[in-house]
């Protein structure tokens, strides 16, 4: 039952207690939404199971504490545009994401209940903060996607300005695999165990014999970790992201993926020529409409921020 709980708290769009609550306090006001205090312990427990850390180390609770009242808030600043441009979810598509999302991870109606009801919550709960999600996901559609449209003929232009020599990575690392839906004694398991094999690796450990010894990427038996070159996209995000942040030579802590926690070390990084338009057309074009989705979005945020009434309490 744990295990299923850890699940719901994982995969709920904003798992909120219902806002009738008495007891809750607001933190934040963002124009006519609130951010209250409990909404925050809540995506922080659920944030915290997710990167399989503990937040009884105060820098860790401090950091992720900062992230989550920054997300919360935009979520609000999202929201009461969404009120402004009357963005309405009927309870028939409601009902199918519920549907959809029960026969995705195989839970009946009841199961699904009994769950939320061990959380403290219910259906109508799931529902609102579902509603809250379709709002966000509509207005951002709207305001947000619309503008991300890139013609051939500009692709082509920043492909020859931007693209025409690509940044790769060389990387080695230790995987411990870790299932997305796994309990938090597991999840914490598998990252106290790469925090150990660190620790013999900085004390002058070979890197590479703890990885035959140790990774659960089936690679290891003739790579010994080393994933050689690959360019940005090529890995899962998390992966990506630390391997192109990370000084060269320093092991990473441990970085939480879909897989599981890997301990990156990143070897070297240079640039090579990429290979002609038409053959990365497609991935280039990804990576060129995500890049102008990032830069609207800031945009529209510090817009609705700066027009918006926020106080904190």
């Amino acid at each position: 039952m744990k295990k299923l709980l850890v699940l719901i708290c994982l995969l709920l769009p904003q798992a909120l207690p219902a806002e009738e609550q008495v007891f809750d306090r607001v933190i934040v006001s963002v124009n006519n939404f609130a951010v209250t205090k409990q909404q925050i312990d809540m995506r922080l427990a659920t944030i915290a199971a997710s990167k399989g850390v503990k937040l009884n180390d105060p820098k860790i609770k401090e950091q992720l504490y900062k992230q989550t009242l920054t997300d919360l808030e935009e979520e609000a600043l999202i929201e009461s545009r969404g009120a402004e441009l009357n963005i309405s979810i009927p309870e028939e598509m409601l009902e199918d994401q519920l549907d959809g999302f029960l026969a995705q991870k195989r839970l009946t109606r009841l199961g699904f209940e009994m769950l939320l009801e061990e959380r403290g919550e219910n259906v109508s709960d799931y529902k609102n903060n579902l509603r809250k999600k379709l709002v966000r996901d509509q207005t951002l559609m709207r305001e947000v996607q619309t503008q991300v449209i890139i013609s051939d003929n500009k692709l082509k232009a920043l492909f020859m300005k931007e693209g025409q020599r690509i940044l790769k990575a060389h990387a080695r690392h230790i995987l411990v695999l870790v299932k997305q839906t796994a309990s938090l004694k597991e999840v914490e398991r598998a990252r106290a165990k790469l925090v150990s094999i660190k620790q013999k690796i900085d004390r002058g450990g070979s890197f590479s014999k703890l990885a035959v010894q140790n990774s659960d990427d089936p690679s290891v038996k003739f790579n010994n970790g080393d994933l050689g070159f690959f360019a940005k996209g090529k890995m899962v995000p998390a992966f990506s992201k630390a391997a192109f942040s990370l000084p060269l030579r320093k092991l990473s802590d441990p970085v939480r993926t879909s897989y599981g926690f890997h301990l990156i070390e990143v070897l070297e990084r240079k640039e090579f020529e990429s290979d002609s338009f038409d053959k990365v057309k497609s991935q280039f074009s990804q990576e060129a409409t995500q890049k102008l989705y990032e830069e609207k979005y800031k945009e529209f945020i510090a817009k609705l921020r700066s027009d918006a009434y926020i106080t904190y309490h």
